[in-house]
């Protein structure tokens, strides 16, 4: 079986949670609608098309945060419009949180994530294979916001092994679907503040409406996240395991 990886990487990040409303909060991870317009840059896909054509049915994706992050609020210093005519902000100024993904120190660290693709019947999989082994993006990528640029790194083509758990302990260098999880290790010297849960965005309609959403824990910083499962988990090249978002 075939997995296409690669490492997307860039100095900040910010993937806008679906239910901040008075303040821009970011999930640590990028969502899995995020990832399918990376994707659909990466290979110049139509805005219209590549929600249906890059769907959870179509394309699985696993990710894993590589590297350690940090999370900061900034203030925003946007305008104040208030009614439909008001499109000059003549009320002056208002300051917005805004949640910025960064590294531990800001002058030489990056955020970086490894993505984890297999088709299953996307007729544009080709296409996005193709941009990524060459490393010949159509449009700019970017981190969540335009404007937090971001590249291609180590695009690798890997050969996976399926396996199914029934409550096993496995090693994963992904997410986990937490509906599959029964139980998290932790080893006693390592903090507990590595590993999140959060449910995420997964699929859109054409006009552009969460239809979908992924119940995910991850770890962040590139460790290991050791669970026990049961369901399907991938052995890529005899090394890594990974589980696809569902």
């Amino acid at each position: 079986m075939e997995i296409l990886s690669f490492d997307i990487i860039g100095k900040f990040a910010h993937f806008r949670k679906f239910y901040g409303n008075n303040s821009a909060l970011t999930y640590s991870i990028p969502p899995r609608t995020t990832i399918t317009g990376i994707l659909a840059a990466i290979a110049g896909l139509d805005k219209e098309s590549y929600y249906l054509d890059l769907n959870s049915e179509k394309l699985d994706i696993a990710v894993f945060s590589t590297s350690a992050i940090k999370k900061v609020f900034y203030r925003l210093n946007t305008l104040m419009i208030k009614g439909l005519k008001d499109f000059r902000g003549r009320l002056g100024h208002t300051q917005t949180p805004f949640e910025v993904i960064s590294g531990y120190k800001i002058d030489h660290d990056f955020v970086k994530y490894t993505i984890y693709l297999r088709n299953k019947e996307s007729e544009v999989y080709q296409q996005i294979k193709e941009h990524l082994l060459n490393r010949k993006p159509i449009y700019s990528l970017y981190l969540g916001l335009a404007g937090f640029l971001a590249w291609i790194e180590n695009p690798s083509i890997l050969r996976a092994e399926e396996k199914f758990a029934d409550q096993q302990i496995v090693e994963l260098d992904s997410t986990a679907n937490a509906k599959q999880v029964s139980q998290i290790f932790f080893e006693q010297k390592e903090k507990f503040d590595f590993v999140e849960e959060e449910k995420l965005p997964a699929d859109f309609d054409t006009e552009r409406r969460v239809i979908k959403f992924n119940d995910l824990i991850f770890t962040l910083g590139g460790k290991k996240l050791n669970v026990r499962i049961s369901g399907r988990y991938y052995v890529l090249n005899n090394e890594k395991k990974i589980q696809f978002m569902l």
